[in-house]
């Protein structure tokens, strides 16, 4: 599947072919810059709420800054990328021999590295995947996690706010898979607070368990 999108028009290709379709409403235009989170499998509401998701897997991401042509897409189809590729900023082909909570998935787009790794959530065998992102400002991760993380980007302490638990177990990530901080927290008596003062300055993946359930959010440390 390859989507195509440009200030004139969004093309979707399936197996190299296009799709005909047409919009059920709204419109497309230039692609602009936004604190939203990039979604796949998801339609975010104005009313903020979540809907339309998308049941299934999804393997080998690219992600481009330029329009493919047909003859691109189908060059590219079945072949693996070396990662110089002009316009290419983001690919992951999921070719880890690792799985399970906490696995880094390797971003080979040469232009942007490490910085835009993926972190592993989920399950030691059915892991979902989560994209990192380039160091900002106003990080809000809308996994189904029903809990909030604030301030973020945060200075010295994070607390959290939520009616999911009384007490959980936490682990804290930071942008290559390492576990930085680990605990128990409470939601209640001012003991909803987790102190990150000595972490260096960057992205980190916040993991809750509850019930041997993983709930997780993305923070920054100023």
């Amino acid at each position: 599947i390859a989507v195509v999108h440009t200030s004139a028009s969004v093309q979707l290709y399936k197996n190299g072919i296009p799709i005909s379709g047409s919009f059920t409403s709204g419109y497309n235009g230039p692609v602009h810059n936004s604190n939203e989170p990039l979604l796949l499998g998801a339609y975010k509401f104005l009313s903020g709420n979540f809907g339309m998701h998308y049941y299934g897997t999804i393997d080998e991401l690219r992600f481009w800054s330029k329009a493919l042509t047909v003859d691109e897409i189908n060059n590219r189809l079945t072949n693996p990328l070396v990662g110089d590729e002009s316009g290419l900023v983001a690919y992951y082909d999921m070719n880890q021999n690792d799985f399970g909570d906490g696995i880094i998935i390797q971003n080979k787009a040469l232009i942007t590295g490490s910085q835009l790794n993926g972190i592993a959530v989920g399950s030691t065998s059915s892991p979902s995947y989560i994209l990192s992102c380039v160091q900002g400002t106003n990080i809000i991760d809308h996994k189904k996690h029903d809990f909030v993380v604030f301030p973020n980007p945060a200075i010295d302490v994070i607390q959290l706010e939520t009616d999911r638990f009384s007490t959980a177990t936490y682990k804290i990530y930071n942008n290559i898979g390492q576990l930085i901080d680990h605990g128990e927290i409470k939601n209640y008596c001012g003991q909803n607070k987790i102190n990150v003062s000595r972490f260096t300055s960057g992205l980190y993946n916040l993991v809750l368990i509850i019930n041997n359930s993983n709930m997780h959010t993305l923070f920054i440390k100023k």
